[in-house]
């Protein structure tokens, strides 16, 4: 699955037209499947907000604009949907997170591309890998539950009496 997430008409031609070298089929999203389609091996998604829907399809995320200083993308969506995460050395957008799932084992971080695709292999044959990954993710959500509620709170309390 591709995440389009600006109008790139020639990345779109390329990709389109690069698939006649494989041996799968290509479907361009119609934003209504919401990932309830089997009708291609990829599916290249035209339209922002739609991947929290496709995440359950999913065997391993890479999260976008990570291994480029762009900042990364957001893991949480995909941890919450079970799925194992891969990013970049350019989380910044989420730098605390990102460390903390690295430490903690519930992510993992590649360099460049090369990386990337020998650890997405390695997790593609490796269940119990993919399963660890996930577990630990979610230990280290785990300890962000209620923060807005505690945030709230603190605000209440150090908020001038009216």
């Amino acid at each position: 699955m591709v995440a389009k997430r600006r109008s790139w008409p020639q990345f779109l031609c390329d990709c389109v037209s690069n698939f006649h070298h494989c041996a799968c089929s290509l479907r361009r999203d119609t934003s209504n499947a919401c990932g309830k389609s089997n009708d291609a091996d990829c599916v290249l998604l035209d339209t922002t907000g739609e991947l929290q829907h496709w995440y359950h399809i999913a065997t391993v995320v890479f999260m976008g604009k990570s291994l480029t200083a762009h900042g990364g993308q957001n893991p949480v969506e995909p941890i919450l949907a079970g799925k194992p995460v891969v990013f970049g050395p350019h989380m910044e957008n989420f730098t605390i997170l990102a460390r903390q799932l690295v430490a903690r084992n519930g992510a993992i971080e590649v360099s460049d591309v090369d990386s990337l695709e020998t650890i997405i292999v390695k997790l593609l044959r490796d269940s119990g890998a993919r399963q660890r990954l996930v577990q630990n993710a979610r230990e280290v959500l785990s300890a962000h539950e209620g923060a807005t509620a505690r945030a709230a709170a603190l605000i209440h309390e150090f908020r001038p009496a009216m």
